[in-house]
């Protein structure tokens, strides 16, 4: 979770504890105020008091369960309230945007899929925008509830503090802001008394890798942030190769494009990859450039999007069928990444590796073979510590993942809540 910027006035310094407060529920879903205060260093009157206040917020709620100690009262942990404010995530292609409502705590309330009605402009992002906010208006309404916090997630070269993406070959896009287009739709639906969001965007390869950590870093046996000695690199994707870097947080670059692994240039003889550049990892490991090694038809850029799911169910289905061409097209893409890990291993000295998305969906001889060649390479100090995990590459965690970069929104900002 961010750590609160420290320094400022007596009124800073109060929203500083009140984020390191939400920080530590964010963490632990429910969590005691002792055990706060033991992790903050908090005198027990004054968290008292910092509860208190955020409770007043909305924002934090006493749970029904009980928590019993060995010695004294029985205490109630300390939860996301679930009554007053709600989440917005969305996940932005060129074709539709996929968009879910969710309490604070992260529970999804419901979830839908927009139409784009004319991916060749962005008027028809606008449209689709539009209609996700009337949605998500009415979604919260029902439920009592008042959107706090939004998270725009698309692939793309980004701000995002502005709102803005400077270019998205996949989506279609030049420069398009989306947090004043959906803020702008989202006024229309409140009037003039609405209440701004708080809205933020990403890549959404950025917002994947922050939801599956936190997946790995909860499971039983797979570590705790805290105790890796470097950096996690992360290869994810849809549809198009991309990944990232988390160090303490997303280290996103100046525009949002840190960890973008699909184009590096790992072959100067190779193809000319669709961002114009030679050799990129996409060209050889890439979905779309799988497909077409073993299938033998090519899929234009601005098709992915919504012919991802059919090449990678073909691609899924030749390999369990056993077909000798498929795996070893999925061995070589294997090799290829494998290849890149070492460039990374020397620049990001990373202690864990994630293979998500379709690559994890494709599964062995990929992944086996990433981990075959990494294992080769294991005496050398920059490898000597790093850990492969392959996960199931669920197609739902980019949109967890915006949801959890807006409650990280809220985290970071608890002073939304009492803004009008």
């Amino acid at each position: 979770m961010p750590v609160p910027k420290q320094g400022g006035s007596l009124a800073d310094l109060k929203e500083q504890n009140l984020s390191r407060i939400l920080s530590s529920v964010a963490q632990a879903g429910t969590i005691t105020r002792e055990e706060i205060r033991r992790s903050l260093g908090v005198q027990a009157s004054s968290l008292s008091r910092y509860v208190d206040e955020l409770r007043a917020r909305g924002l934090l709620a006493e749970s029904e369960s009980i928590h019993l100690v060995p010695i004294g009262r029985p205490t109630q942990p300390i939860v996301f309230a679930r009554d007053r404010w709600a989440l917005l995530g969305l996940i932005v292609d060129r074709h539709e945007i996929h968009a879910a409502v969710s309490y604070l705590d992260l529970t999804v309330i419901t979830t839908r899929r927009f139409p784009v009605p004319d991916s060749t402009r962005v008027s028809g992002h606008s449209t689709a925008l539009a209609a996700v906010a009337a949605w998500a208006t009415g979604i919260a309404e029902q439920h009592g509830l008042t959107l706090l916090a939004a998270e725009i997630d698309a692939p793309g070269a980004l701000n995002r503090e502005t709102g803005d993406v400077y270019r998205s070959l996949l989506n279609g896009w030049g420069t398009f802001n989306l947090a004043d287009t959906l803020q702008s739709a989202l006024t229309h639906q409140g009037g003039a008394d609405a209440r701004p969001v708080a809205i933020r965007i990403d890549r959404d390869t950025n917002a994947a890798m922050q939801a599956r950590l936190r997946d790995l870093d909860a499971a039983p046996d797979g570590g705790a942030a805290a105790e890796l000695s470097g950096p996690s690199a992360y290869f994810g994707g849809r549809y198009a190769l991309s990944g990232g870097i988390f160090d303490g947080g997303v280290v996103r670059g100046a525009t949002g494009l840190a960890g973008d692994f699909g184009h590096l240039a790992v072959d100067p003889h190779g193809e000319v990859c669709w961002c114009d550049r030679t050799g990129c990892l996409e060209t050889k490991a890439g979905l779309a450039a799988l497909h077409r090694a073993r299938f033998g038809r090519s899929t234009p850029i601005h098709d992915l999007s919504a012919e991802g799911p059919r090449l990678l169910a073909e691609l899924q289905a030749s390999r369990d069928e056993g077909d000798s061409a498929t795996l070893a097209v999925l061995a070589d893409a294997g090799r290829w990444i494998a290849n890149s890990i070492d460039t990374i291993a020397a620049i990001a000295n990373p202690a864990r590796i994630v293979i998500d998305g379709y690559l994890a969906q494709l599964g062995a001889p990929l992944v086996p073979t990433i981990v075959t060649q990494l294992e080769a390479t294991r005496s050398l100090p920059p490898f000597q510590r790093i850990e492969v995990v392959a996960t199931d590459g669920d197609p739902e965690v980019p949109l967890r993942g915006a949801l959890l970069s807006a409650l990280l929104t809220v985290v970071e900002t608890p002073g939304l809540a009492v803004r009008g």
